[in-house]
């Protein structure tokens, strides 16, 4: 894969990562707990999708000789989505925690 086909790959993933990220309040706001298992089931999915289209992208990027400060600073905003996405997990997780230990 090029670096270009790596990177429209990636932001396709970022932007699918940002859409879940969203759905998370008003799926927790549903209280269904089906439906949150399911919605953080999917929002781990994108996440590993992310992260190992990030790896790629990253290996290209190296490839092509870019600064490693560069990567750096990319791998960074990147990390941040993720960081944002794995909160929300987490969230999710406390919430399934929380409300089985309610029955």
């Amino acid at each position: 894969m090029d670096l270009e086909t790596g990177k429209k790959s990636l932001e396709t993933k970022l932007t699918l990562l940002q859409l879940n990220v969203k759905r998370t309040e008003v799926t927790l706001q549903s209280e269904q707990p089906n439906a949150i298992e399911r919605h953080c089931k999917a929002l781990k999915a994108v996440i590993a999708a992310v992260d190992d289209s990030r790896r790629t992208v990253e290996e290209q990027k190296i490839i092509e000789k870019e600064s490693l400060d560069d990567i750096g600073e990319w791998n960074i905003e990147i990390n941040a989505k993720l960081a944002e996405a794995d909160n929300e997990v987490k969230r999710m997780k406390e919430w399934v925690m929380t409300t089985l230990q309610k029955l």
